[in-house]
């Protein structure tokens, strides 16, 4: 079934997000003061592995990787605003030094606060 799912973005600049082969990252905001990527799914498809970065304005990007913008977001109000990317080369070569994945129990995880027990990873938040 195609539904969306989202991952909240762990402090790091590098990180891994597992999701379903063939998912689209549509966009990266705040939610509730933590910065959050949704993205759409066909949650019947086996999971991988997909390299995310994040940058701040000003910061340097790396010459060695071929990076695929996803959005923007700002934190402290506007002071800083981050830039967040998937990288396309390390999806294909899968090279350290990623940090671990921030999607570890996104599926399967069943909402309390729903009695239809649908997953927490398909809220419509």
């Amino acid at each position: 079934m195609r539904t969306i799912w989202k991952a909240k973005l762990a402090p790091n600049d590098r990180m891994v997000v597992k999701v379903p082969r063939e998912s689209v990252f549509l966009t990266v905001q705040m939610q509730q003061g933590i910065p959050v990527v949704w993205f759409e799914v066909e949650d019947t498809l086996p999971l991988e592995e997909r390299y995310l970065y994040l940058a701040g304005t000003g910061c340097g990007l790396p010459e060695d990787e071929h990076l695929s913008y996803i959005g923007t977001f700002q934190t402290e109000g506007g002071h800083l605003v981050y830039h967040l990317f998937e990288s396309l080369h390390m999806k294909e070569h899968k090279q350290s030094p990623w940090q671990e994945d921030i999607t570890k129990g996104l599926k399967k995880k069943p909402r309390k606060d729903k009695p239809d027990g649908k997953d927490e990873a398909s809220s419509n938040t």
